[in-house]
């Protein structure tokens, strides 16, 4: 199974990792890390000044400013820096200044280049990027050699089937159409859950699935309990926090009450949802005779289950009709509709006609901006990243966005900061 190599530059908002200075990368003396990412920051927010002033979103130069726009690597992780690939990427990035997407391919490719994996093979590691890669089609991972060890970057090979009790690196399970694995430690030796198997993150060898009412826990959000039960943990109804082992447990069958939390609770196929709900309800708070059941999504032609949202009564991509309550295929250009889940994947429900359609272009009329290819209405405008369209006639589909508002100021409320979020 072959891994891609993760790239270390993230153009995107908010990645906090180098303290910036000034600098200007055709100067004379040394471009520095931060003095890269100090420039690469003001192009980018030179770019962005008329872009957000075009789109009629007003521009907070220290807003831009705040946060870096190039995500370099923290100091202590295994990166080597290259100045010349730096000054290449600011001369790239220059060269597309008048652009409001930023950076076009080749410049983004180039500017990937400045920031280099420096660990090799055997070597202690964070993370996959930091990990050189050999060449070929192998690309190296960041993986402990065995419990209790630090990780180190290693090849992982094709998988190679373990029996129970031995030496392992993964679990993995497969269909006819598809294999998925979950990696623990740097070895090609495999526990297949076909087999009844899993990789123990805490032994290291191969374990069995566990039978109902056995322990069980995650390892790599995998649960350890057969494929057919589900390891029901105890949570905290307040804070939804929950113990670290549970036990292995049936899932409902149809009709029996579930947690519509718990996305595997439900045995064949079915899905945990809300019934009895009564017409006036708009929300199931327990005050109301709402039940969670768990419910098999009908097939063609058959009843839609009565339940609160109906969209995931029916198999997909089948919908359940208003007027039949019985799952119907999805209906084609032109036919009548019902609902924004009743028409083929590529056509909406417009809401004007009732009837089922395809988008409409930039200029054409809309009142929904569900309605326009660009999903941007001047009529239906997303307060959180549009502003009032200028010179735009009402009720018509507009250019896609080019910016939002958190590109171009503070919204209203804050992003998180790193600060925040941890």
């Amino acid at each position: 199974m072959s891994h891609q190599p993760r790239l270390v530059a993230t153009l995107t908002l908010g990645c906090v990792l180098l303290a910036a200075g000034c600098s200007d990368s055709g100067s004379s003396g040394p471009l520095t890390p931060e003095a890269f990412v100090a420039a690469y920051t003001d192009i980018r927010c030179e770019q962005l000044q008329p872009c957000c002033e075009q789109d009629g979103h007003p521009y907070d130069d220290q807003w831009c400013h705040r946060y870096p726009r190039y995500g370099a690597p923290e100091p202590h992780l295994q990166f080597s820096y290259d100045e010349a690939a730096a000054r290449e990427c600011i001369r790239r990035m220059r060269a597309v200044r008048d652009r409001c997407s930023g950076a076009d391919y080749t410049t983004e490719r180039a500017c990937f280049e400045v920031f280099r994996p420096n660990a090799e093979l055997g070597a202690p590691c964070t993370f996959d990027g930091e990990c050189k890669a050999p060449g070929g089609e192998q690309y190296p991972r960041c993986l402990p050699p065995g419990p209790g060890a630090g990780s180190v970057c290693t090849i992982v090979g094709d998988p190679v089937r373990a029996l129970a009790g031995e030496r392992c690196g993964r679990s993995c399970s497969y269909t006819q159409e598809y294999e998925s694995c979950t990696e623990l430690f740097g070895s090609e030796a495999t526990c297949y859950r076909n087999d009844g198997l899993y990789c123990s993150g805490v032994t290291g060898t191969c374990a069995a699935l566990g039978d109902e009412g056995d322990a069980c826990s995650f390892e790599s959000f995998t649960s350890t309990c057969r494929d057919d039960l589900r390891c029901r943990l105890a949570c905290d109804p307040v804070s939804g926090e929950c113990a670290g082992t549970g036990t292995c447990a049936r899932r409902a069958g149809p009709g029996e009450a579930c947690d519509a939390s718990d996305y595997d609770g439900c045995a064949g196929g079915g899905r945990c949802l809300t019934v009895d709900c009564p017409s006036s309800a708009s929300d199931h708070d327990g005050g109301s005779s709402c039940r969670d059941v768990c419910v098999v999504p009908g097939a063609e032609g058959e009843p839609c289950a009565d339940t609160y949202y109906s969209g995931y009564a029916c198999s997909y991509p089948l919908f359940c009709a208003t007027e039949t309550r019985t799952c119907e295929r999805p209906r084609r250009q032109g036919e009548s509709c019902d609902g924004w889940t009743s028409c083929e994947l590529d056509l909406i429900c417009d809401p004007d006609e009732r009837r089922c359609q395809t988008r409409r272009d930039v200029g054409e009329p809309c009142s929904e901006r569900r309605q326009c290819f660009s999903y941007r209405c001047s009529s239906d405008l997303d307060d959180d990243f549009d502003s009032a369209a200028t010179g735009a006639a009402e009720g018509t589909c507009l250019e896609p966005p080019r910016t939002n508002v958190w590109d171009c100021s503070e919204p209203p409320s804050p992003i998180p900061t790193p600060s925040d979020a941890s």
